[in-house]
């Protein structure tokens, strides 16, 4: 909650059991009460000139145990940044330490939530063109993971011992090199994209590799080196039967690549560079299932605290110090992906803001 130039920020960290609070852009501030998650304070805003005190409520991310004795804040100055910080002690949280028990909250517009909404329609976000509708795919199935051709070659390099015979040679090879093909009805839905049949769909052009809307000529997505019609979700529309509408987040395209990664090779660094220019970012996976409070008031559950520098430096050491994965990515998500983030750091008391040589973000994924 932001009233004049003061910014409060708190963070759940559920795996410790506590409840950090930050103020800033205050002279003076005092805690009033704090009843469940609910913390009552009263304070003197900098910009003030008469020293008149403010009361207000903020709701923390998690309830407060009050077993604490007692509550107050204690000022943290460094260099011209005056802050003051609060912990109090919560409840352990049960959430896992990893993404398999959350995948569900970490997928969009997936095998479940579309079957739930049958009948729906998939259409070009620029003109609205239907170019794919849930009458022509009675079957739609998720893919196992965005890395699953790396998690078939580790298969295949350790497979177990078995006859290799003319009828299963095919299987056991190690030149097996099949690729994951949908039936002429099927769908096969990836984090960030959707994957079909060329003969499945009519409403497409393609220009070299790039698959365009037949109807306006925008970008959809690409022609992949299995022949299948890859359709990135950022690029489409969901409609269902009453008329709603939903969207999908360019930036999400990039955050989901970050989490994917993390899950399937328990990752935590990914290089993002945009494609046809020399742009980078890296982005550290720093901390999950945070709940936070932020200066506008947005409370966010099951957050992630990203750190992102384009620093050669700090990059460098990454590279040396930990494992560090790469994607490229279209010009449109990562511009979104780098606009977006700027935004939250920006959102953050100046003391939060910069770790290091690395910008501190929190941010949910499919938040809008």
């Amino acid at each position: 909650m932001s009233l004049g130039v003061m910014k409060l920020f708190a963070e759940y960290m559920g795996r410790i059991g506590r409840v950090a609070v930050v103020v800033e852009g205050v002279q003076s501030v005092e805690v009033l009460s704090v009843v469940g998650d609910t913390l009552e304070l009263r304070y003197v805003d900098a910009s003030s000139p008469d020293q008149e005190w403010t009361s207000t409520q903020v709701r923390l991310p998690a309830t407060v145990d009050l077993d604490s004795s007692r509550i107050a804040f204690t000022e943290q100055s460094s260099g011209k940044v005056r802050s003051f910080q609060l912990h109090l002690n919560a409840p352990k949280s049960s959430e896992p330490a990893g993404f398999n028990s959350a995948d569900e909250e970490c997928e969009k517009w997936s095998k479940s939530q579309l079957n739930k909404l049958r009948p729906f329609q998939l259409e070009c976000d620029a003109c609205k063109t239907v170019i794919l509708s849930s009458e022509d795919f009675p079957r739609l199935s998720d893919m196992p993971s965005e890395h699953w051709r790396e998690l078939m070659d580790y298969w295949h390099c350790h497979k177990p011992s078995v006859k290799d015979t003319p009828s299963e040679g095919a299987l056991y090879s190690s030149t097996y090199n099949h690729s994951l093909r949908p039936t002429a009805t099927e769908i096969l839905i990836g984090k960030a994209y959707f994957l079909v049949l060329p003969e499945s769909i009519n409403k497409c052009t393609i220009s070299g590799t790039n698959l365009k809307c037949k109807g306006c000529g925008s970008q959809l997505g690409e022609v992949t080196s299995d022949n299948l019609y890859k359709l990135h979700k950022w690029r489409l529309v969901l409609r269902d039967d009453r008329g709603t509408c939903d969207t999908f987040s360019a930036m999400d395209d990039v955050l989901g690549s970050l989490v994917e990664y993390a899950r399937e090779q328990s990752g935590r660094y990914l290089l993002v560079k945009c494609k046809g220019s020399t742009a980078q970012q890296l982005l550290w996976l720093f901390n999950t299932h945070l709940g936070v409070t932020l200066p506008d008031g947005r409370i966010l559950t099951n957050a992630m605290k990203i750190l992102v520098t384009a620093d050669e430096q700090a990059v460098r050491t990454a590279r040396t110090k930990h494992n560090v994965d790469e994607i490229t990515v279209e010009e449109e998500p990562y511009n979104q992906c780098v606009h977006s983030l700027a935004e939250r750091n920006g959102l953050l008391p100046s003391s939060l803001q910069i770790f290091g040589a690395w910008r501190v973000h929190y941010v949910k994924l499919f938040e809008s």
